[in-house]
């Protein structure tokens, strides 16, 4: 089982969609985040008026190029000694059985049976779903698996088939939420038809040795064992969430009390570099970055500012890094490496190969974070 990925590069580089730093910030922390809240406005302006047409050169394949000045640190703020708060980690014994409940499940298997479908079945189904009697892109499909329960279709859908019976053909009266993401279908009242072509219970496996010895390859050999290493497992997975929350918040107050001026240009790589990343995951879909983000809720042009802001910090935290790096005669050895790649789950191989050149700037990050951490005062 891997671990958690872990973003672990500065308090804005937790930088997922939908999630930002937790925690209680102490008053020098709340101020940093006021001062935060005035740059964002700032890149808010500064991305309404940004052309297409970036300011960085491109390589002979088209790619970005790293400029060699990202800025100057006029004042290095304190990193030795900042107090911060670290939750303490504990894990009940609801936790790991509720872990261990979801393994189980995740290996269930699944058979026929002749009588009417409960929740928690497989269903095999066919449905059309029509809006005035129109069927609408999206509503059509054959031989679909569903599980009763997930929530994976909108609400009615699944306690429709409840009580159906294979060969039965109903048809569900529903309404799309108001907030669906299809505008055209956000709430409005369509018929879906469904033909139930089998019902199918789901047979979770029994936890017992037998079970953790074939779950585990031979590598663990009862249920307490098992019990005991999923709980490991847990609390290992807790520390490293709350120890990256205290490093965030530590990064950002001394980021605040430092003096940064980051160039231009390092912040528009920064920027094209992530914005990049959605750019790639889009194409695979086959859509644009802008109908990607949608499709998951996110308003583009919001998250381009967001993107803008972040892009500064990155810049102001590799500077920092510098710095640091310099003050205390640090180096990245492969021992870090190793941590790092220790923490995300993988080999120091597998993560050069996922991250390429990207890898040894996370993992000097890494090492600067880790110093600052270690040196700070937890309470």
């Amino acid at each position: 089982m891997k671990k958690y990925f872990l973003i672990i590069a500065a308090p804005v580089l937790a930088f997922s969609l939908l999630t930002g730093c937790a925690g209680k910030a102490t008053d020098e922390a709340a101020s940093t985040e006021t001062a935060a809240e005035q740059k964002e406005t700032e890149a808010a302006q500064t991305a309404e008026s940004e052309t297409k047409e970036s300011i960085l050169d491109r390589d002979e394949n088209g790619n970005f190029i790293r400029p060699e000045n990202y800025g100057t640190v006029k004042k290095l703020g304190q990193y030795k000694g900042l107090e911060v708060a670290v939750e303490k980690v504990n894990v009940t014994d609801e936790e790991v059985d509720n872990e261990i409940q979801a393994i189980l499940e995740s290996g269930a298997e699944t058979a026929a049976v002749e009588r009417p479908a409960r929740l928690g079945d497989v269903v095999n189904i066919d449905y059309e779903g029509k809006k005035d009697g129109v069927a609408f892109d999206g509503g059509t499909a054959q031989g679909f698996d569903l599980e009763l329960g997930s929530g994976m279709f909108i609400p009615g859908f699944e306690d429709g088939l409840v009580g159906a019976k294979k060969g039965e053909v109903k048809d569900l009266n529903l309404t799309f939420p108001e907030q669906y993401q299809a505008a055209d279908l956000a709430g409005q009242d369509v018929v879906f038809t469904v033909t139930v072509n089998e019902v199918k219970e789901k047979k979770v496996p029994e936890l017992t040795d037998a079970w953790v010895k074939q779950y585990t390859n031979g590598d663990t050999a009862t249920v307490a064992d098992f019990k005991a290493n999923i709980r490991r497992q847990l609390v290992e997975y807790r520390q490293q969430y709350v120890e990256a929350n205290a490093q965030n918040q530590l990064v950002g107050q001394f980021i605040g009390a430092s003096e940064i001026e980051p160039t231009t240009e390092a912040i528009e790589y920064e920027y094209q570099t992530m914005i990049g990343m959605y750019d790639q995951y889009a194409a695979m879909m086959g859509v644009t970055t802008d109908e990607y983000l949608e499709q998951y809720g996110v308003d583009p042009q919001a998250m381009k500012i967001q993107l803008s802001y972040y892009a500064e910090e990155a810049v102001k935290q590799r500077l920092m890094e510098d710095a640091i790096m310099e003050a205390e005669g640090l180096e990245v050895t492969d021992a870090d490496k190793q941590a790092l790649a220790d923490m995300y789950g993988y080999s120091v191989d597998e993560m050069e190969q996922i991250y390429g050149e990207d890898f040894d700037t996370y993992a000097r990050s890494y090492k600067v974070v880790r110093f600052i951490y270690d040196n700070a005062v937890k309470k």
